[in-house]
């Protein structure tokens, strides 16, 4: 996942995050003069924003995780080809040594 993507994804979810905490804001200012019901709306509207944030923030996190793996794997990657290259020179190396064509 690229730079990019991540670092709107995590605007994204700031955007989410502020918009959600307004609402709950705005919800429990009003809720005070509200009626029961719409006391007991709000209260359960509250805790879903809450459940959607918490989602949000597990997903975030699940993220970040499947970067750190995928970064360690490309490191790997990286160090098997860089082996993998020493060995084929090597190789050619031994090859142009025995090769009797040079003789």
């Amino acid at each position: 996942m690229s730079n990019n993507h991540e670092t709107e994804r995590r605007k994204q979810l700031a955007r989410q995050h502020a918009k959600m905490m307004e609402m709950l804001n705005s919800a429990t200012t009003n809720s005070t003069t509200d009626t029961s019901d719409q006391l007991e709306q709000t209260q359960t509207f509250a805790e879903k924003l809450r459940t959607e944030l918490q989602t949000q923030l597990e997903y975030n996190e699940q993220l970040w995780t499947e970067k750190r793996i995928a970064q360690r794997y490309n490191e790997h990657l990286k160090k098997t080809i860089d082996e993998h290259q020493d060995l084929l020179k090597m190789l050619k190396q031994l090859t142009e040594e025995d090769d009797p064509s040079d003789d």
